[in-house]
């Protein structure tokens, strides 16, 4: 077996906006079923962010190993198998699945079917077994070439959205009122809000977001209202109301909700796309964190995994039908090309109407 030359991009741990090329050598260990994946092309948006910010609280650090004090934001792409000790990885298969911001993957393949199969390597140090399964393209009836960059960018975060607006729903029996989503520009957000739409019709959304996003938001069609942060004060948000944040600036929560004495119970924590919220991050005072791998976990034991990718699928055809006149892709490549994207979304400035493919 051939030695392979990685290079992969290291993010200082206490100052995110530092980044640096890591090069070194990898090659197939004596696992029986080692194998090498290279990376073909990957998503980036807010929620790469996120695991960059929660690295060490929420254990997104821990699948890929990286030098002391720094950092490998996880992504999620299309690798491809290029060496391999099992006749059951067929070298030149695309596979779909969790990566590191990185060339190359060395996987020890645990649990191979003609769908998919896990990673067990040692030093992958995981927090669910969702995030260790890869899909194997050809076994996918939702891959196609034509749908790769929807796929990229939307099916973490959509199944994020998926079960998370069935969540609610669970927990709202009435299915009326009102419910606040914060960063409504946030891919996960409107995609929570569009299947809202279909389940719970009753229930009034309301996005928030910054200024210079409302015409983007409003343009969504998902929501009934939308408020910009600087319009809202303490009685936008009413006691009986629910908040799905996906920001994760608790100073904003206390300000809307800190005289609710059912604050915590109808505030859900989704994400963290506010950076300088993260600086100056206070502890939670407000709301219960949502676990995504979980609810997919409940639901797959609740509804049985074909009801499962049954209603996925439906909810997916409705969302790209949706949102493909108002969105649009931008590619780009080489590790240069990838740091300088993940410090411009580290900043904040992202329009929110591209889908970005990047590739090394």
């Amino acid at each position: 077996m051939n030695t392979v030359l990685r290079t992969q991009i290291e993010i200082q741990k206490d100052a995110l906006i530092n980044t640096r090329q890591v090069e070194s050598t990898i090659e197939l260990d004596s696992h029986e079923n080692a194998a090498i994946l290279e990376v073909q092309t990957f998503g980036f948006s807010a929620n790469n962010i996120t695991y960059a910010l929660l690295g060490d609280r929420f254990g997104y650090w821990g699948f890929f190993p990286a030098s002391e004090g720094y950092g490998i934001t996880p992504v999620w792409g299309f690798a491809k198998v290029v060496q391999s000790n099992t006749d059951e990885l067929t070298v030149g298969e695309l596979v779909y699945g969790y990566l590191p911001m990185a060339t190359h993957l060395l996987i020890h393949a645990d649990k191979i079917t003609p769908q998919g199969f896990n990673d067990t390597h040692p030093q992958r140090k995981s927090i669910s077994p969702v995030y260790d399964h890869y899909q194997r393209c050809d076994a996918d009836p939702t891959y196609s070439k034509a749908a790769e960059t929807w796929i990229l960018t939307f099916r973490p975060l959509f199944t994020t959205s998926f079960v998370l607006a069935y969540a609610l729903a669970d927990r709202m029996p009435a299915h009326k009122g009102s419910v606040f989503l914060t960063s409504a520009s946030s891919k996960t957000a409107y995609g929570t809000a569009q299947i809202l739409r279909v389940i719970m019709p009753d229930v009034r959304l309301v996005g928030m977001t910054s200024a210079g996003q409302v015409d983007f938001v409003n343009q969504t069609g998902c929501y009934d209202d939308v408020l910009s942060y600087d319009e809202l004060d303490s009685q936008s948000v009413g006691e009986h109301d629910w908040l799905l944040d996906f920001a994760g600036d608790q100073g904003r929560l206390n300000k809307l909700r800190g005289e609710h004495k059912l604050a915590t119970d109808r505030t859900i924590l989704i994400g963290a796309t506010d950076v300088e919220a993260q600086g100056n991050r206070e502890k939670i005072s407000i709301g219960g964190v949502f676990f995504a791998p979980d609810e997919v976990r409940k639901f797959n034991k609740a509804w049985g995994p074909e009801e499962f990718q049954k209603r996925y699928f439906q909810h997916w055809q409705s969302f790209v039908k949706h949102f493909k006149p108002l969105l649009n892709e931008e590619s780009q490549s080489g590790a240069q090309a990838i740091e300088k994207q993940f410090q411009h979304f580290l900043s904040g400035r992202v329009d929110p109407k591209v889908m970005h493919v990047l590739k090394f």
